[in-house]
């Protein structure tokens, strides 16, 4: 892999652990919702959804509905 002496090593690190591990939030994934994001299991739609949107402003991505805008 060839190293890039322009990129912030903590930004590719970030990418790494998301990628590897996925980026989840274990307490909200314990809240009923059917459409959930497919990394961290947050609900994005019904009462749950406008939970986490209020108090962790998480709602779909604009590019891939399927996963969160974290």
């Amino acid at each position: 892999m060839t190293e890039h002496s322009d990129i912030d090593p903590a930004i590719t690190e970030m990418w790494r652990h998301t990628l590897v591990e996925g980026h989840e939030d274990k307490p909200s994934s314990y809240l009923p919702g059917s459409h959930r994001c497919s990394f961290c299991l947050v609900p994005m739609s019904g009462v749950s959804g406008v939970i986490m949107k209020a108090l962790r402003n998480r709602t779909p991505s604009r590019k891939n509905p399927e996963m969160c805008n974290y």
